[in-house]
């Protein structure tokens, strides 16, 4: 028996992924849902559809919705570190004076070469908030600026 190759997210399927998650949350479905697998299996459902049931050779995998909100979690964690490179370090010094007003506090554009897909996954987050604590601060969380889904503190993807 020939084992079968570790389940891998091809971009087609990944871009199909944050597109209907985008659609989701700017038309407010996301939000009305109350549990992890009802924001997630239309998400499932519609990669499914639009890539294993058209092509089952090319894309192998059937997504659950487990596996999108893993993957959604995973999208927004590598947004947040590629956001926690392109800060700006000589944007510190600006401490409120007027030479730094038209100075973003992070090189956005920068972005791009750390992640072919960075700006598109900025549109769909938000401009999430870098807060790093944890253990010995070396965990990275954000805090979304605006409403992306957040429920009582759930953001969708199993953590508050």
């Amino acid at each position: 028996m020939i084992p079968l190759r570790r389940r891998k997210w091809t971009e087609a399927e990944e871009k199909t992924l944050i597109d209907k998650y985008r659609e989701m949350v700017e038309d407010g479905s996301l939000a009305k849902m109350r549990t992890r697998e009802k924001n997630f299996k239309p998400i499932a459902c519609h990669v499914n559809l639009v890539h294993h049931v058209r092509d089952p050779m090319a894309y192998p995998w059937q997504w659950s919705w487990k596996d999108v909100s893993t993957k959604v979690q995973n999208m927004r964690h590598q947004y947040l570190l590629v956001k926690q490179k392109i800060k700006r370090p000589e944007f510190f010094g600006c401490g409120g004076g007027g030479d730094c007003d038209d100075v973003s506090e992070f090189d956005w554009v920068e972005g791009l070469t750390h992640w072919s897909n960075f700006l598109r996954y900025k549109d769909v987050f938000g401009d999430v908030a870098l807060v790093v604590g944890g253990h010995g601060g070396n965990e990275l969380m954000g805090i979304e600026d605006g409403d992306h889904g957040d429920r009582d503190g759930d953001n969708g993807d199993g953590y508050g």
